[in-house]
């Protein structure tokens, strides 16, 4: 069975998309598992809110997270209206992966009406660092979150079970 882990980065003000993507990949999951019996593929995601109370050192947080972003395949990273302090060292330890030449894909979504200029400092500051410019899909609602979610998932994961489209890099 090929095992993918994924790891949802987010802020608090983006819990209600972070929830819509569990349900993305509890579905795609389903799916796999269920319809697609043959593809030998299971997903699984890592939640700190469903971690047990306990007491970390300062910053430890940030560590438990980014720990997690490592052993990770997948970082879908949600931005809204701000560009969370841990949320950006994520997405930051996924572009110095990805430089690295490790398996790992990023997959990161912002609503465009809530772009402030600290987005544009981000992004910047990614593209200076590590030389990569992250191209972000759209979404204004969850509907849209969730079918951009869906369609982004959705030839990546069928290719790392064996589909093959042409055009879709795996």
């Amino acid at each position: 069975m090929i095992g993918v882990k994924l790891m949802i980065s987010n802020g608090h003000d983006t819990d209600t998309y972070r929830d819509r993507a569990q349900d993305v990949i509890a579905r795609l999951q389903h799916m796999f598992l269920y319809q697609m019996t043959n593809a030998n593929l299971y997903l699984s995601e890592w939640d700190y809110r469903r971690d047990p109370s306990m007491v970390l050192p300062a910053g430890g947080i940030a560590t438990r997270s980014l720990a997690m972003v490592d052993s990770s395949e997948g970082l879908i990273a949600i931005l809204g209206p701000t560009v969370p302090r841990v949320t950006s060292k994520e997405i930051r330890r996924a572009c110095q992966r990805i430089r690295d030449r490790e398996r790992v894909e990023m997959w990161t979504f912002v609503n465009p009406d809530q772009i402030t200029p600290s987005h544009d400092r981000f992004f910047a500051r990614i593209k200076k660092d590590f030389g990569q410019e992250i191209v972000w899909s759209r979404y204004h609602n969850e509907l849209e979150f969730q079918a951009m979610l869906f369609t982004t998932l959705v030839p990546y994961l069928a290719g790392r079970a064996g589909a093959h489209f042409p055009g879709v890099v795996t």
